[in-house]
This record gives C-alpha cells, structure tokens and sequence, in this order.
C-alpha cells in the first residue's frame, strides 16, 4: 500500500512519529560520525524508496548519492550500508527485478567504491582506503538472486545483538550485558558486530531514554563493535567513538564504530 501515492499522503502524518527513526539526514549522520547505514526497502511511486511501514522517505539513489558524496570528499573514511526490504514490504520479493534495480543503483551511484569480495572485510581500514574500497555494501535478498554489486548479509558477515523478546530499556541492557560476559563483543576479522540500541514502540519516543542507558552501560568495559541506535543523539555518538579510540589505543582495531538506522 505504501507505494500507493494516495495511500501514502493520507497515512504518513498519522504513521510518521512511530515509524521514523531518524531526525538527522544520511548526509548529517555521516558527518556526526555515523559510520553504518540500515535501509530497510520499498516501492514508491514505481520507485526503490528507503521505507518504514507506510512511510517511505527519499529514494535510494537520493540516499546513496549522500554516501557517495561523503566518501568521495573525506578519502580515509570506509562506510558500512546494510540493504534488505522492509517487513511491511513483503511483496518486494515478489520480482527479481526490484533487485536489479537495486543494485544498478549501487553499481550507478557508487561504482568502483564498493567493496567487490567477502575477503576483503577481514582487511584493515586502511588497506580498503589503499584500495579505493570504501563502501562495504550488505544486501539480504531473496533466493534466486545473484548478487553483483553488493556482498551477502548472513551470519558469516554479520552477527546483531537484537532479540524479539526485547521489549524494554531492562531487557536491552540484559541482551548487552550478555555480550559482554560471553565475550560476543570482541571483534572479529571479516565479521560486522553491532550491539541494538532500540526498544520497540515509537522511535523518537523511546530512543532517549534508551541511548542514556546505553552510555551508561559503556561505563562498564571497553567497545570493540558498533552500535545500532535510533535517532542517536551527540552525547551518545561521542561516548561510541570515545570507547572505540580507547580500544584502539590498546592494540585493537575499531571498525565501523558507530551506526545508526536510517529508514526515512
């Protein structure tokens, strides 16, 4: 439905504040230090939208031009994008062709900065900079597609902190708690890990409270792994990077310290 035009006009004012998870563009998120997109897909318009529920914001090429122009003006900086449809838009599978599109976009907008080979994760930061490899795209897609400019995302490239049965600020803090003693938080060569700053309900509403518990579970140890937050705020950003450079300075490599979900 949301990629009815009608549809959409009428149900966004009353979708928008339990839908949207951002207050920051793609490009402002980037310069706050964002390291990490989410895209969650939908058609709009006979269009690739980045979409939450009935809520589809700006395009993918709209969005992927914001990365594009941010890594081709900073040459040290390597970005993460996570690509899969959104739950609302199960029909996007329906055609291998909403797929193509996709990734004509990537091959479009970023061209020779996509990371081509799965290897090349495990490589240092500045070996992707040596490369020009700066853009590490993940796409989740349907079975039937073969991926030509973008690697998979699976459990081999990717490992999240998110449960289903969080429903709380306390729930969360159990889930990180529990990557920190069972050690899921070192990193891992080849491997993005994020611990899931979010509770369910609407983002902007609960994103508060949740970053404040969050950094004050960051008082408790070091982080070598991203995070994935709603709408995230400067002080939670700053204590991100802030544990990550400590870490850093201890011998280990951060990678992708930051991240933050960008749906519209």
């Amino acid at each position: 439905l949301a990629g009815m035009s009608f549809v959409n006009a009428i149900a966004k004012p009353f979708a928008t504040p339990a839908a949207v998870c951002q207050s920051l563009t793609v490009g402002e998120l980037l310069r706050a230090g964002i390291r990490v997109l989410d895209f969650r897909l939908g058609l709009h318009d006979g269009q690739v939208y980045i979409c939450h529920a009935v809520v589809c914001g700006i395009s993918l090429e709209e969005a992927l031009q914001e990365a594009a122009s941010f890594l081709r003006s900073r040459e040290s900086e390597v970005v993460a994008i996570l690509i899969k449809k959104d739950w609302e838009h199960r029909y996007f599978d329906e055609s291998l062709e909403n797929w193509a599109m996709v990734q004509d976009c990537l091959l479009r907008v970023l061209g020779d900065l996509v990371l081509t080979d799965e290897a090349g994760m495990a490589l240092p930061i500045e070996e992707l900079c040596r490369r020009g490899q700066r853009a590490v795209v993940l796409v989740e897609a349907p079975p039937g597609v073969e991926l030509f400019a973008a690697l998979p995302m699976n459990g081999a490239t990717l490992d999240k902190s998110w449960k289903a049965s969080t429903q709380t600020v306390d729930d969360m803090l159990g889930v990180l708690a529990e990557w920190r003693t069972t050690n899921r938080m070192l990193p891992q060569p080849g491997l993005l890990k994020f611990l899931e700053v979010a509770v369910p309900g609407g983002p902007r509403k609960t994103a508060p409270g949740g970053n404040a518990a969050f950094r004050r579970f960051l008082q408790g140890g070091p982080l070598s792994i991203g995070a994935m937050l709603d709408d995230p705020d400067e002080d939670t950003i700053r204590a991100i990077v802030l544990k990550n450079w400590e870490d850093c300075g201890s011998g280990s490599e951060a990678l992708f310290p930051a991240s933050g979900y960008v749906f519209s």
